[in-house]
């Protein structure tokens, strides 16, 4: 029942944006829920999560001024598949997912059709998988395939939104960003890497459905409410490092080419 409930609430989520083309700056805030699938590795385990997350946004922008703050948080169901002792083990864990980004920049066009160029500055990405315990990053304290990714980055992005007829509306957004720091965590290791060469690419398409496009008077907060969808995907390219193992001594952390996909659904209103 409770996962009923969590697919229930995946489709009903609020989401708000800019409204009067009157006004010489817009702030918009979004809530959304939505739906989560991860495939995300460590140095001896793979993990499959699929589950649910919650997202709010929001943003400030005027002629040649843009400023965010994005926060999403994630729970979700993990197959770990790990190998000792020459064999494949598999043990089941939740993973615990957070996304926090800061972002500034400039806006182009205009307020209704505006195009966001900007710097994310820091982008902090942390899963957690397993690492519970009352030190979760105490070397042995953890069972096998357990792993903690902690990545804090700086990156350069792009969004546009685009009104097509009947307030019928296109989003997209692309960004690239870069390790500044870096914990690798897990069962034998735990270390901290700076400026480790690794990259995170988020690439992001969505419509959105404002009742209200093109009204100059002001509206209630229930006439101002609009709606969106969107599908975003996130992929994680890191290199190849080397850790101190307690039990192995040096070992070879290997290149992830992990992903994240995720679809919301939400509405929005502007102030």
């Amino acid at each position: 029942m409770r996962n009923l409930g969590l697919l229930l609430l995946l489709f009903c989520s609020t989401m708000f944006a800019c409204q009067y083309p009157n006004r010489s700056f817009c702030v918009d805030s979004k809530l959304g829920l939505g739906i989560y699938y991860g495939n995300l590795g460590s140095y001896e385990a793979e993990a499959s999560s699929i589950g649910g997350y919650w997202t709010f946004n929001i943003d400030y922008y005027q002629k040649w001024f843009y400023a965010s703050i994005d926060f999403l948080m994630s729970f979700a169901n993990a197959r770990v598949t790990y190998n000792m002792d020459n064999a494949s083990h598999t043990r089941y864990e939740t993973d615990y997912g957070l996304l926090g980004k800061f972002k500034i920049g400039t806006t182009l066009g205009s307020l209704h059709d505006p195009t966001f160029i900007y710097i994310a500055l820091p982008i902090i990405d942390r899963h957690n998988l397993g690492m519970d315990g009352p030190n979760e990053l105490d070397l042995f304290y953890q069972q096998r395939g357990a792993f903690l990714n902690t990545m804090v980055m700086s990156g350069i992005g792009v969004f546009n939104r685009t009104m097509i007829a009947h307030g019928f509306g296109i989003e997209s957004g692309l960004e690239i960003a870069f390790n500044l720091y870096r914990l690798y965590a897990g069962y034998g290791f735990n270390e901290i890497r700076f400026f480790d060469g690794g990259q995170r690419y988020e690439a992001n398409i969505g419509m959105v459905y404002r009742r209200n496009y093109g009204h100059s008077i002001v509206m209630s907060t229930y006439e101002s409410i609009d709606f969106y969808a969107k599908l975003k995907a996130i992929y994680y390219n890191n290199n190849i490092v080397r850790l101190n193992h307690g039990d192995l001594g040096s070992i070879e952390y290997p290149k992830t080419h992990d992903f994240v996909i995720l679809f919301e659904m939400g509405i929005y209103i502007g102030f």
